[in-house]
């Protein structure tokens, strides 16, 4: 007997397969912010080579094209597991459909807000301009904490979505991961704002080659951190798809759709034509009663 594949696995595949995506780009910046920081701290302090300077910038080029197709593989497999959780919503209780639709609300805010912070760190750093002092340093801080803080809190709300959406699917152990997992996304964003304040209070011109290397703790620090919490959430989805295949997770078969019966043809009230309408029958007759007159 056929029967039609669950959307909600479908929809946890498509999420793991994004973390998996996310997970290369955030090892792909680490990387390039580890062996790109010395070679422009040299090309700036030092002053190389045009031929260096060129192979540098072509470098960075290749490197955040193929970071920004990469991004938007993991976008469009993001968007389909939502689709495909949002489809599978009545495959379990009714508590669960009701978990992800607070899970697609918080989704939705948790990709808000940093566009929200991006536009009001502008706002507040053209607020900086003018003057003959220009961008005052302070002003920056306080731009490069609005966008921290819209940041931080769509990260949460990210979090909260993927934690919410496979809430009633998940294990006590799977629970008490994507909790660690959704704090240590909060922190990746923390420790990396902090590392760069601290950077810019204490090291406000860049005038030596261990100066660069200071600007590299930020990323580093923060992505180590987001590589950490995206390893858990793919181990969590990866429990999930396992209790799935053993069978531990059935979702409820769909509803049968039948076809909706026609209607009876209409008949118009009109009397037959054939055969031709007979004469009302007449009592029988007695023997010796005369007939009746006509």
């Amino acid at each position: 007997m056929y029967s039609a594949p669950s959307q909600t696995e479908k929809g946890v595949r498509y999420a793991s397969y994004t973390m998996v995506i996310f997970l290369v780009v955030n090892i792909v910046s680490v990387t390039v912010v580890a062996a790109f920081i010395p070679i422009i701290s040299d090309l700036v302090l030092g002053g190389g080579s045009i031929d260096t300077i060129l192979g540098t910038l072509i470098g960075l080029v290749a490197v955040a094209c193929t970071l920004i197709i990469l991004e938007l593989i993991g976008l469009i497999l993001g968007l389909l597991a939502v689709i495909a959780l949002h489809q599978g919503r009545n495959e379990f209780a009714p508590e669960h459909g009701k978990r992800l639709d607070k899970a697609l609300i918080a989704l939705a805010i948790g990709i808000s807000l940093p566009i929200v912070g991006e536009v009001a760190s502008t706002a507040t750093t053209a607020a900086g301009i003018g003057g003959i002092g220009g961008l005052v340093p302070a002003t920056t801080l306080t731009a490069a904490a609005v966008t921290a803080a819209f940041g931080i809190s769509g990260a949460v709300f990210l979090g909260l979505f993927l934690l919410w959406a496979v809430e009633l699917l998940n294990t006590p152990e799977g629970k008490t991961r994507g909790l660690i997992a959704l704090v240590l996304g909060a922190l990746a964003g923390v420790a990396s704002f902090s590392a760069s304040a601290i950077l810019m209070v204490a090291v406000p011109v860049l005038t030596d080659p261990a100066s660069f290397y200071l600007l590299m703790i930020p990323s580093i620090l923060g992505g180590v951190l987001s590589i950490i919490s995206i390893i858990l959430w793919y181990l969590l989805y990866r429990g999930i798809l396992g209790r799935f295949k053993s069978g531990e997770l059935r979702p409820a078969p769909p509803m049968p759709m039948y076809a909706v019966p026609y209607p009876p043809m209409y008949m118009p009230p009109y009397a037959p034509a054939y055969p031709p309408p007979q004469p009302p029958a007449q009592p029988p007759t007695q023997p010796g009663t005369p007939p009746p007159n006509p």
